[in-house]
């Protein structure tokens, strides 16, 4: 937070509000004795979604490239490119970023779509660009 110029004052409500929390779950069986939560962000947290934002933005700042290439979306994330191996290093850059750092990139949740010039789908065939 303090990279990107938020206030101190901010940080330390923040931290305040993350500081000995506990939560608990309810369930059809009941509800669970509370339990401390040690990482990750506050469930349903109107805030949650601005520090994740913060977070993703630190964490691959160096790596992301300027919209439509890369968009970011509450807790999903698009990856645009022209060519199909651009596209798998681009997603193995953004993997080994996260997962250093702790976080989890579901590759079973992870989708392909490649959109084709119909004048230029002969060309990309032959050349092995993106299959539908």
């Amino acid at each position: 937070m303090r990279e990107k110029n938020i206030p101190e004052k901010c940080i330390r409500i923040v931290q305040d509000m993350y500081k000995e929390s506990e939560t608990m779950v309810w369930c059809i069986a009941g509800t669970t004795q509370p339990f401390k939560v040690e990482v990750g962000l506050h469930q349903g947290s109107a805030l949650s979604l601005f520090l994740f934002a913060i977070i993703m933005d630190t964490l691959t700042e160096s790596i992301r490239k300027e919209a439509p290439w890369h968009m970011m979306f509450a807790d999903d994330v698009v990856l645009c490119c022209e060519e199909k191996i651009e596209i798998e290093e681009d997603l193995e850059r953004w993997s080994d970023r996260l997962e250093k750092r702790g976080m989890n990139v579901s590759r079973a949740k992870t989708e392909y779509m490649c959109l084709k010039d119909p004048t230029r789908m002969e060309q990309l065939e032959e050349d092995g660009r993106c299959d539908v």
